[in-house]
Order: structure tokens, then sequence, then C-alpha cells
């Protein structure tokens, strides 16, 4: 009998955003945080005031913002697998990438927005090539798939839940 080695990959999300910059009115950072990861996507209406949130479940990362605070992510490759960075601004990835050593990588183009009042969810898997899209439903209730870049380095499966107050995808 052969024996088989499943190689398992070690996500790593290094969330670079300010906690203390969260001024959330109805739920302390930590519940919010928990309600996003726990939540589909529309459970994110029930948080008033200003946020920049990640949440992480295994190999599943979720970000949501308020229109007043920018988010950014960046998904680099490692050995080991993949690493998401998230920050409120492109500079502070790319000078956490420089000094992490993985500055090569970086480009500003690579760089996605998280779009205010929506969730967006990743799937961090262990591959080593680069095939992402955005698949987003429209308040009409259509899919449709967005290509991203072509170049970059690690795929992802990014998902869009509207949690607008009106649910639109501005």
């Amino acid at each position: 009998m052969q024996q088989t080695s499943v190689h398992q990959y070690v996500e790593r999300v290094v969330d670079l955003t300010d906690p203390d910059a969260n001024q959330i009115l109805n739920f302390t950072t930590e519940d919010a945080r928990n309600l996003l990861r726990d939540q589909p996507g529309e459970a994110m209406l029930k948080v008033a005031g200003s946020f920049a949130l990640v949440a992480q479940a295994g190999k599943t990362v979720k970000m949501a913002r308020s229109l007043d605070r920018p988010m950014r992510y960046f998904l680099a490759k490692r050995s080991e697998g993949p690493m998401l960075i998230v920050a409120s601004r492109i500079d502070a990835i790319y000078d956490w990438l420089q000094r992490e050593g993985f500055g090569a990588q970086f480009h500003p183009s690579y760089t996605r927005m998280v779009p205010a009042h929506h969730v967006v969810e990743i799937q961090l898997m262990g591959i080593t090539y680069f095939s992402p899209f955005l698949e987003k439903t429209s308040s009409q209730g259509l899919k449709y798939v967005i290509p991203l870049s072509s170049s970059g380095i690690l795929a992802g499966l990014h998902v869009l839940h509207p949690c607008g107050p009106t649910g639109s995808d501005r």
C-alpha cells in the first residue's frame, strides 16, 4: 500500500489597521469582529459607527469597513502558504513587506481596496498561481464575476456581500 503525503499550507493574516481608530457605537470592537466572522454579511448592518475590521476563521478571512475608514489588502506568497496583509494605507503594506523580506512581491496595483459597506470574504488557499476573481451579487440578485489583475502571485476567492444601508452595488 502506497502512502501519500498531503502538504498542509499555513495561512497568515497580518492586520495593520489601528483598532483604536474604530468608533463603534453599539458593540465593542471584538464583538463587531465576531459578528463579521460568524454571521452573513448582512449582519454588519447592525454595526453603527466608524470601523475597519478583519476577522479570520481558519482559511476564511472577512473584511468590512465604513465609508470613512480606508482599508486595502495585499496577498503575498510564502513557501508555507498564503499571507494576507491588511492596512489603511498602501505605504503601510509596502513598508511591512520590505521589513519582512517580501518587498520584491509588492506593486501598488496588486493591492485591492475593501469597498465601504460591503463584506469582502477571501479564502486563503495554498496554490502557486494567481487566478483571483470577484464574485459580486447585485441588489437585483444578479451574479457576475470580475477578473482581477492577471499579474500577481496568489489566488483567493473573493466574495462581496452588500451590507450598506441601501444594499446597492456602488
